[in-house]
């Protein structure tokens, strides 16, 4: 449950330092480059933009390349195989054949273009096809349509519909020549006309009268049966062509590993190009400033020092009006639900990290929404196995841990409910559908736990900040006045009087508290009594939260409740064959396998909507912005080598 404290570094040293000074901050992998503030250093800033545009375009002619190779890669790869590790030896060959690989991916670039080139001819082949096709009965040759020395010939569309009204109009106009449907389909009848030359102009306005739209093939030379098949021929030269240039791109595939191994350490030297847009300086000299964690700031100062034995370094607290960057830092067990926090808001700097608090309450809501023993032994199992042999990072390896508690919670919560894989077996607590009033007064009373649990964190966070009155008069009041309206039910449920006695002063005393000084602030104390009595009125939104935990209820039921289906319905098809046999197995499995999927993300996305509302809601105090240190962060290797790059 910690916030990282923050140092300030600035850092001053000759500007013939500034790369090695950089790439040793990037090998700690511990400080943040913050852009020089002030106006008047602006001025100063140290800019390449050419520079780091050419690596930018370097990178991503490198991506594209990898991705390319990485479709022929036809080496076996193990899903279990630990991520690629390149030592010195590797990042030397990658740097020295730079050439070379820049060279591969020009030849991989020349590929792709003659792909494309090879697409678009086959295209416009096709589209020739599809126009030449209606034509294919045709056997006059293509060059002998236009105009000869005695006839005129064109061939064109119109609308089928109307070819018995244009033949007769050409046989009432006494009109010599040919007038032939060769085919017909969606778009109309495709038409071959031919006239006497000197009668071409009537004709021709008999079949403008017709709407004809007439089609030019003055580029083609023989039957369109033929051109058919010549086209189609080119077109399967050019698929083949396809096939060899995926050939010779596959032919590199042997350079995969070096362009990946290239691309990490250039993006490393990308990403000390960009901090380095964030110093200021002139020829001489250069000027830094940052944030460190505190417990690293020695270790920094010490190798600073080493690397540029002139330089100058000052370690800072925090002023008052800054606002450094946030960093959470909790045990192997804890780190994991970072990753909720992060996805609602991380903390302020000055506020608290909520993660230790938080994560019992996740795990236990989630479990209790799932609620399926069985479920909770495979969750478990499979969750626990992937962060063994896969070993996920970021988010997913997060969501991975978090599985692995979660799947011991359900296992947990469905013991107690008796709920194996939708069979009930008897129960050590009690069946939630058997007893749903039970069951609904649990939720709400883990509901009570939550909601003063984030009471308790407002209140040591006033204490912290040497507020205690605020902690009497803002959480410990609706603290004994919540408590003291749950002691006044204790009785109806078998509890002695006196709790009910007691619970009565509690709430009384903490709705006084609550009237009288909920708005101190004022003055006037009719003012201060009004405004107390509206405090007390927020009592109406701790009813809303408390009933927000029914979901507790609700999911778990549904989860039990669909299990329940699929056994019926799998027990159903058992009994009617050996057909009946196999689809009720794959419904079985199957159905199982859905239910815990799709239950388990809806107990993932409610627990942390659990924290985020009526939690966080009470204390949180967000806005703080991730901790981003220059490291060497790769996207294919991890890079291993006394210095990176």
């Amino acid at each position: 449950m910690a916030i990282v404290e923050m140092k300030k570094i600035n850092l001053v040293a000759v500007t013939s330092d500034r790369k090695k000074l950089l790439r040793a901050l990037q090998k700690l992998g511990c400080v943040q480059i913050e852009p020089v503030g002030g106006e008047e250093m602006k001025r100063w800033a140290i800019s390449d933009d050419d520079e780091l545009e050419r690596t930018e375009q370097t990178l991503t002619r490198l991506k594209w390349a990898i991705g390319k190779l990485s479709k022929f890669d036809t080496a076996k790869k193990s899903l279990l195989a630990p991520r690629a590790t390149a030592g010195d030896d590797e990042v030397a060959a990658a740097w020295a054949s730079m050439n070379e690989s820049m060279e591969t991916i020009d030849a991989l670039e020349a590929i792709d273009r003659r792909h494309m080139e090879a697409k678009s001819e086959e295209s416009r082949l096709l589209t020739r096809i599809a126009q030449l096709n209606p034509y294919r009965a045709l056997m006059e040759p293509l060059e002998l349509i236009g105009q000869t020395r005695l006839t005129m010939a064109a061939l064109g569309l119109m609308d089928a519909r109307r070819v018995d009204e244009t033949r007769a109009a050409i046989e009432e106009a006494g009109l010599a020549g040919r007038f032939d449907v060769v085919s017909t389909d969606k778009d109309g009848a495709h038409i071959f006309a031919v006239s006497p030359l000197d009668e071409w102009n009537k004709f021709n306005r008999v079949l403008k009268d017709s709407d004809f739209n007439q089609e030019n093939f003055s580029e083609y030379t023989g039957t369109p049966a033929a051109n058919i098949e010549k086209l189609k021929e080119r077109i399967n030269e050019l698929r083949q062509s396809h096939a060899q240039l995926d050939d010779q791109a596959r032919s590199m595939c042997d350079q995969l590993q070096r362009l990946k191994v290239l691309y990490d350490v250039i993006s490393l030297e990308r990403d000390r190009e960009r901090a380095g847009t964030l110093l200021a300086g002139t020829r001489a000299a250069f000027m830094m400033t940052g944030w460190v964690p505190a417990e690293n700031a020695d270790e920094v100062d010490k190798r600073l020092h080493e690397v540029s034995p002139s330089c100058v370094v000052e370690l800072l607290d925090p002023a008052d009006d800054e606002n450094p960057p946030t960093m959470l830092k909790n045990n192997k067990f804890l780190a994991p639900y970072q990753s909720i926090i992060a996805m609602y808001s991380l903390p302020n700097y000055r506020g608290i990290d909520p993660t230790l608090v938080m994560t019992p309450f996740f795990i236990c809501f989630f479990g209790m929404m799932v609620s399926d023993a069985g479920y909770g032994v495979l969750m478990g199992i499979i969750a626990a196995l992937a962060v063994k042999l896969l070993k996920p990072r970021g988010t997913i390896g997060d969501i991975a841990k978090i599985l692995v508690a979660g799947g011991a919670a359900t296992l947990f919560w469905g013991v107690l409910y008796g709920g194996w894989f939708g069979i009930n077996v008897p129960a050590i607590l009690f069946a939630p559908m058997d007893k749903p009033l039970e069951m609904m007064i649990l939720c709400v009373g883990l509901g009570m736990v939550h909601i003063i649990a984030s009471l308790c964190v407002a209140a040591y966070m006033n204490f912290k900040r040497h507020k205690p009155m605020d902690a009497v008069f803002d959480q410990f009041s609706w603290i004994a006045a919540l408590l003291g309206v749950v002691m006044l039910a204790l009785p109806m449920a078998g509890f002695p009087a006196v709790f009910s006695e007691i619970g009565k002063y509690m709430a009384l005393a903490g709705v006084a508290v609550i009237v009288l000084f909920g708005a101190r602030d004022k003055k006037n104390i009719i003012m201060r009594i009004g405004g107390g009595l509206g405090k007390l009125y927020g009592v109406s939104s701790y009813l809303s939260d408390l009933l927000s935990y029914a979901r507790l209820f609700g999911m778990g039921l549904a989860t039990g409740v669909i299990g329940m289906v699929i056994n019926l319905v799998a027990n159903m098809l058992w009994e009617s064959g050996v057909v009946g046999m196999i689809l009720a197995a794959v419904i079985f499995v199957g159905g199982h396998i859905f239910n815990l999927a799709i239950n388990a993300l809806g107990a993932y996305v409610h627990s942390c909507r659990l924290q985020y509302i009526e939690f966080f809601s009470r204390f949180y105090e967000d806005g703080g912005r991730a901790f981003k240190p220059l490291c060497n962060k790769t996207k294919y290797v991890d890079i291993a080598q006394k210095e990176a790059a």
